[in-house]
Order: structure tokens, then sequence, then C-alpha cells
């Protein structure tokens, strides 16, 4: 194997930072998206608690999915901007 040079960890440590950025944002996004969606059931049919919060769960996901790649990229293009050699 090739040892890794200066520009190769130059290259490769903002894309780790921006997957960590992302997964952190994925986690978080579809815990309050998922929260909301709950209780906005839960104002719509009267108060009753959901059983199953597979349809909240579908949609808080699908609103976090998008928000995790925006932050993944944005990430990475900061990084890449800033500690370009």
């Amino acid at each position: 194997m090739c040892p890794m040079t200066a520009k190769t960890v130059a290259r490769v440590r903002p894309v780790v930072v921006a997957v960590g950025a992302a997964l952190s944002a994925l986690a978080v996004c579809h815990k309050v998206f998922l929260w909301a969606f709950i209780k906005y059931w839960e104002w719509q049919h009267d108060g009753r608690r959901m059983k199953f919060t597979f349809w909240a769960d579908e949609r808080a996901l699908s609103l976090a999915i998008p928000i995790c790649g925006g932050v993944f990229l944005f990430t990475l293009r900061y990084l890449h901007r800033r500690y370009r050699s």
C-alpha cells in the first residue's frame, strides 16, 4: 500500500468531517420532524396517540434526508475552500 501524502490527507479530511456533520444533522432533523409530525397527528385527531408511528417516521425521514444532503454539500464546499493547499 502506498502511504498517504499530505495532499491526499487534505482531500480526505474534509469528506470525513462532512460525513460526520451530515449524519449528526440527519439524527437531529429526523428526531425533530418525527416529534412535530406526531404532535400534528395528535392535534388533528383530538389528542389520540399514534399506535404506530410509520406515517410520521416516513415523512420525517423524507424531510431529513435532503437536509442531510445539503449539510454534507455545504460543509464539504466550505472545508475544501478553507483547507485548500
